[in-house]
């Protein structure tokens, strides 16, 4: 009967989401010490978000399972299908219980839940077991053997009553498809754009609160995923390691905050921080684009001190903003800030502000789940996130969410009873596919890039329309504003991505804070989107010396350079605006503009050098 194969299914689902009860409860458990000054609304709230990944992990281990029933279904007292399954799920149960008893003790050292790290332990297993105290072993032990005998015995219970009933191919076959659309959509976690991430079970500033809510072994399968590239090690080792280090050290100079320009009337201004989506320099009249796309941001641009000469290393927006916060470069083929495990390790320009009594928020129309941006957020410690989930469904017209006229809005409303000083971030996504925002059409000559031109005037007059608005508000006279994209745009100019042109990107600061002879002014330095951390904290006189990557754009001391990194390779650009990219793949530079072959070979020198040291420090985090 159709009907006892779908009971049996839903026997086996509840079965893992059960365990991953008890999985989450003993880890509790395990590190209350940890967790007993939390209330007990946020841990109840982990709990009911941990369902939603717990639902993913047991649609992943259903796959097999659920073959095998279908199989079954056509077949007439055959046991063996039915021992494969019940094996097979005794080796999940018994691995579950491992990564989940492993990472109890390890969790108050790592602050984080096991991932690939712990494959490169496992290479050494006497190492291992020689520096871990034998009472920690026998509590391992002991906690995988209670998980897995539970499992099992649990497993029995539940399917001791299991029949195995024939059914005819068709209604069979009818089940089996139905079953099998929703154990797809488990895995994906609905039928949203995009699948599930785990920003998509964050919710809390406290980061331990936030693991709590993350099922184990889906992170430890996901970090493998990412990182499995990178067991063996740094794959960039063009030099030994002290040679790289010096090369990479002799590009930045030791952060002095007295000794770089103040352009700032105060010490502690209000900090609006917006972050334009796909805002490319070819949008941008003063930086050669096109007229008329952004007029307001044009207008702008010459009333406030801009800098046309920033590059962004990233290519998504993910990247950009670890490089915005964290002033941490992009990496080729993955990305720190996505991963729950390294995020919270990067440095953190939000910790230093709040430490010097910033309020600090984050606004979006969209989800924040592309590419974990939530769970970066939270861990960096963003005190308020306000995204699609908090807009009422009458203004989230859009495929991504909320347009950004409602963005806008809802900023400007939830700034008014902030306590200053504050910083204030917010992600515009008009200027993102698929452009079904209100001025669809407003541009018709530029062919398939007439959604993404226009979306980017779209979210210009709105930008217009809070900023004369925000005129108004108290808090505006002691705020200084800055504009900046997360990344750049080929435009209907086509660049390749490994372009120059293609990551050029501008970053103004704008706004009453600003002193009057900085007004209309620019800065023609080679700059990277990750020196914005130095900057701004140097004018704060705030501490920055944890942002290795990160330099003073206003320190006259700075020597001006800019890398960034695409599929096929790294690019690089001089104090003089000469670049050149090279390709990993073909160890071959194959887009240049030095004509002396010895200045490419040493612009290649220092670009390979920074792309060996960055990628060892993301490993190390």
């Amino acid at each position: 009967m159709p009907f006892q194969f779908i009971f049996n299914y839903f026997r086996q689902f509840f079965f893992w989401l059960f365990l991953f009860f008890v999985n989450r409860l003993l880890f509790l458990v395990y590190n209350w010490s940890l967790y007993q000054e939390n209330t007990a609304s946020e841990l109840m709230t982990a709990f009911r978000k941990g369902v939603y990944m717990d639902v993913s992990m047991a649609c992943y281990f259903l796959a097999l399972p659920l073959v095998l029933l279908f199989v079954q279904s056509f077949l007439k007292k055959n046991r063996v299908t039915s021992r494969i399954s019940k094996y097979f799920t005794y080796l999940l149960v018994l691995l579950n219980s491992a990564l989940v008893s492993g990472e109890m003790p390890l969790f108050p050292e790592w602050n984080s839940k096991l991932n690939y790290k712990v494959l490169l332990y496992l290479e050494q297993p006497g190492e291992v077991m020689r520096i871990t105290p034998f009472s920690t072993i026998a509590a391992v032990i002991f906690m995988v053997a209670l998980q897995f005998a539970l499992g099992v015995w649990l497993y029995k219970r539940m399917m001791k009553s299991q029949r195995q009933v024939q059914t005819p191919w068709y209604s069979g076959t009818a089940v089996f498809l139905l079953l099998l659309t929703f154990d797809v959509l488990g895995i994906r976690g609905g039928w949203q754009e995009m699948p599930i991430r785990q920003s998509d079970v964050y919710f809390s500033q406290s980061n331990r609160v936030n693991l709590l809510a993350v099922n184990s072994t889906w992170n430890f399968i996901r970090s493998w995923m990412k990182n499995k590239k990178n067991l063996k090690g740094n794959p960039y080792k063009y030099f030994q390691k002290e040679e790289a280090e010096s090369i990479a050290n002799s590009l930045h100079p030791e952060f002095k905050a007295d000794s770089t320009v103040s352009v700032l009337k105060t010490r502690r201004p209000n900090i609006v921080l917006l972050v334009l989506e796909s805002f490319g320099g070819d949008v941008v009249e003063r930086l050669g684009g096109y007229k008329g796309i952004t007029p307001n941001f044009d207008r702008l641009s010459r009333e406030g001190l801009f800098f046309e000469n920033v590059y962004t290393s990233a290519e998504r927006s993910d990247q950009g903003m670890t490089g915005i916060f964290s002033g941490f470069p992009a990496q080729q083929f993955t990305s720190v800030g996505a991963q729950t495990a390294k995020a919270p390790n990067l440095p953190s320009m939000l910790r230093i502000l709040r430490s010097a009594g910033y309020q600090t928020s984050f606004h979006f129309g969209g989800q924040l789940n592309f590419g974990n941006i939530k769970s970066y957020l939270y861990s960096q410690g963003m005190e308020t996130v306000v995204d699609e989930e908090d807009f009422p469904s009458r203004q989230k017209t859009s495929r991504l969410g909320a347009h950004d006229e409602y963005l806008f809005a809802r900023l400007l409303k939830d700034q008014k009873p902030l306590r200053e000083p504050f910083l204030s971030a917010a992600f515009t996504q008009s200027s993102h596919s698929p452009y079904d925002h209100p001025a669809a059409g407003h541009f018709t000559q530029f062919g398939i890039h007439n959604g993404y031109m226009s979306g980017v005037w779209y979210m210009d007059s709105c930008l217009n329309e809070y900023l004369n608005k925000a005129k108004a508000e108290e808090w505006y006279d002691n705020t200084l504003f800055v504009l900046v994209a997360d990344h750049g745009h080929s435009s209907p100019r086509n660049w390749e991505q490994d372009a120059p042109d293609s990551r050029r990107v501008p970053l103004l600061l704008w706004g009453p804070a600003l002193k009057e002879e900085y007004r209309g002014k620019e800065v023609s330095s080679v700059a990277e989107q990750n020196d914005i951390p130095a900057t701004l904290l140097a004018q704060l006189q705030l501490p920055a010396e944890e942002f290795e990557w990160s330099k003073n754009m206003l320190d006259p001391q700075t020597r001006g350079f800019a890398y960034y990194c695409s599929k096929r390779g790294m690019g690089w650009i001089d104090d003089k605006g000469k670049h050149m990219v090279y390709s990993t793949e073909k160890d071959t530079i194959y887009n240049t503009s030095y004509l002396d072959a010895f200045e490419a070979e040493e612009a290649l020198k220092k670009a390979k050098a920074y792309t060996q040291v960055v990628f060892d420090r993301y490993l190390a985090y």
